[in-house]
């Protein structure tokens, strides 16, 4: 039996005439801070993720027709959703934004029929736009989304919608014909704020890959904008910061103690070596007046020479000659590896007796177990001040967050800053 061919395409007109997205009003929310963006990103995917699941492949079900279709018609008759849930979702820069676009699909699931399901893409800038809505499967056509990229780097949603229909053959035979296929392609980007169609004519494109259904990706991607809206910015360089710590952390950024890849980088973080060497460093030069190179210049440090094999980083290189850092063992800092609460307090108490003269050796106070080599530091920290602990416990076994270290390097500033300046 002849079947009638089907392919659907929301019309475009009718979605951009009524998309209020204006250059002004992107400009606006981004100035408002990127994090506001992403929350609204991650709210927008969870309410599709809340109303049609995340599919996970495969399905139990699959080998086994029958139960498919039981499972479905129940669901139809009960007036639930019978689709596949959210099948993809993706963080892509497209077009001539600063921001990356929200891009999710879901499956509509009509028909007790696997093969056979609606498909719909929405874009997201500052509120969620159906851009195309597609037939899958079956032998009545369908419709594919692709991610292109032309010769300039800009990325398009591209989607290819194709249908075919029977032409008879010449013998008149019913079972004569021949198969007549047809395409339409439309370019999806983002222009001045808004999803813009983009004729094909204008467009030279380089690559191209075929979005398929990718359930793992809508986790990822609410894994990425979770961490996205912690993130601090240029707008807002406190967001994501404990609400014990946002006073002291702001002191901090203002006493220009925290490098910029840290205050970037979230304060909830773990600080890694590297990160604890370049704030150990700023600490150093704003304690001194002096610049680092200017300071290991007068004791003739070479800072070109590298201390260690894993890391060419001018501030380990200049903490290893002056006698705060070690490394790990075998000529290596692990520069991407953590630090605990107790070395980073015994880096502290290094810098003040190798660089400044300053007695830091004193009785720890906590009762929980510390490493011996760092005793003495933790009593220090906790005499002047640098560290309060928490509960009457320090915790040195705790990994360092970027928070607890800006707030470690501020207090020791103003402990330092009046022994070095006689103030």
């Amino acid at each position: 039996m002849k079947r009638k061919s089907f392919s659907a395409l929301l019309t475009l007109a009718l979605v951009l005439a009524a998309l209020p997205l204006t250059a002004a009003v992107n400009e606006a929310h981004a100035s408002a801070g990127s994090t506001a963006v992403y929350k609204a990103y991650y709210d927008t995917l969870m309410e599709a993720v809340d109303k049609y699941g995340i599919c996970v492949e495969p399905d139990p079900n699959l080998d086994n027709s029958d139960a498919v279709y039981n499972e479905w018609s129940e669901r139809q008759s009960n007036l639930e959703y019978s689709g596949q849930g959210v099948i993809r979702a993706e963080l892509i820069y497209f077009g001539d934004s600063a921001l990356p676009q929200l891009l999710y699909i879901y499956d509509s699931g009509y028909g007790p029929s696997r093969y056979v399901n609606f498909i719909y893409v929405y874009g997201y800038t500052t509120e969620a736009i159906l851009l195309a809505e597609g037939y899958i499967g079956g032998d009545a056509g369908g419709s594919d989304y692709y991610i292109a990229t032309d010769k300039n780097g800009v990325s398009y949603l591209y989607n290819l919608t194709y249908d075919y229909d029977y032409i008879p053959g010449d013998s008149g035979d019913e079972y004569d014909y021949e198969e007549s296929w047809s395409e339409n392609r439309v370019y999806f980007t983002v222009k001045n704020g808004a999803w813009t169609a983009v004729p094909e004519e204008d467009i030279d494109i380089l690559e191209t890959r075929l979005l398929t259904w990718a359930p793992g990706t809508v986790r990822e991607t609410l894994s990425e904008l979770q961490s996205l809206m912690s993130k601090p910015t240029a707008d807002d360089p406190l967001t994501g910061a404990a609400s014990w710590a946002v006073d002291e952390v702001e002191k901090a950024l203002e006493a220009g103690l925290v490098p910029d890849s840290i205050a970037t980088s979230g304060w909830d973080r773990e600080t890694t070596r590297a990160a604890a060497a370049d704030a150990i460093v700023a600490l150093i030069e704003k304690t001194s007046g002096q610049s680092l190179d200017d300071f290991a210049a007068e004791r003739g440090w070479d800072l070109s020479d590298n201390q260690f094999s894993d890391t060419d980083s001018k501030a380990v290189t200049f903490l290893r000659y002056a006698g705060v850092t070690t490394g790990k063992g075998g000529n290596l800092y692990a520069p991407g590896d953590s630090y605990n609460r107790a070395e980073f307090v015994t880096m502290l108490g290094r810098t003040a007796e190798n660089l400044f003269g300053i007695d830091a050796q004193s009785a720890n106070p906590f009762p929980d177990e510390s490493p011996t080599w760092a005793e003495a530091y933790i009593g220090y920290a906790a005499e002047t001040g640098i560290t309060l602990g928490s509960g009457g416990v320090f915790n040195p076994y705790g990994v360092l967050q970027n928070q607890q270290m800006a707030i470690f390097c501020y207090r020791a500033f103003n402990v330092w800053k009046n022994i070095v300046w006689g103030a």
